[in-house]
């Protein structure tokens, strides 16, 4: 099934058409949380890397997530996110947005999984195109072959998936705690 059948897909918003600097008058200000492409990686959103901007308006509620959203990182390394109750941060244009559609038997968590896969990485990095920078084009995206098994066996794969992610942020964060230890400890050595 091509995954255009399972989602919409879309860009996020353009933000240089929108935002303001800070220094502008504070009384037309609308402060405001977007994804920045660091906000995603490992499968999770992580919140202290969360901008805050300024917009002369507001942006269409579109361009905001939402609970199901799936967001994809078109440059490399192409993470992606199932939000899950991050609502309401703006999408900007260095991710696609795929909702997925309303007859569709699909765990938005199993599909972020799937699309982050290796097998769907090598695909991705097959059609790049661009020097230094690679961008995914959302033509691309729409036209990839995915397979969707049965809800159930979404779930146990999603449950596995999640166990793994969790244990290799608890692993990530035990080196953290390891290295400033042994800087702390050994630093004035």
């Amino acid at each position: 099934m091509k995954l255009e059948e399972l989602c919409d897909i879309k860009i996020g918003v353009q933000l240089l058409r929108h935002k303001i600097k800070e220094k502008e008058e504070e009384k037309e200000k609308l402060k405001k949380k977007s994804i920045s492409l660091k906000s995603i990686e490992n499968f999770g959103l992580s919140e202290e890397k969360i901008e805050e901007i300024y917009l002369k308006k507001d942006v269409s509620s579109e361009y905001y997530t939402r609970k199901g959203d799936i967001l994809l990182k078109l440059a490399k390394p192409n993470d992606v996110v199932s939000i899950s109750n991050e609502i309401g941060i703006i999408i900007p244009h260095h991710f696609a947005i795929l909702r997925i559609k309303e007859n569709m038997e699909v765990d938005p968590k199993y599909l972020s999984y799937l699309l982050g896969s290796n097998k769907i990485k090598r695909q991705i990095n097959k059609t790049l195109e661009g020097g230094s920078v690679s961008i995914l084009k959302t033509s691309y995206l729409k036209g990839l072959d995915i397979e969707i098994p049965n809800l159930e066996t979404q779930n146990k794969y999603r449950n596995f998936w999640d166990l793994i992610s969790k244990k290799s942020k608890l692993l990530k964060k035990k080196c953290e705690l390891m290295d400033k230890y042994n800087s702390k400890l050994f630093g004035n050595i």
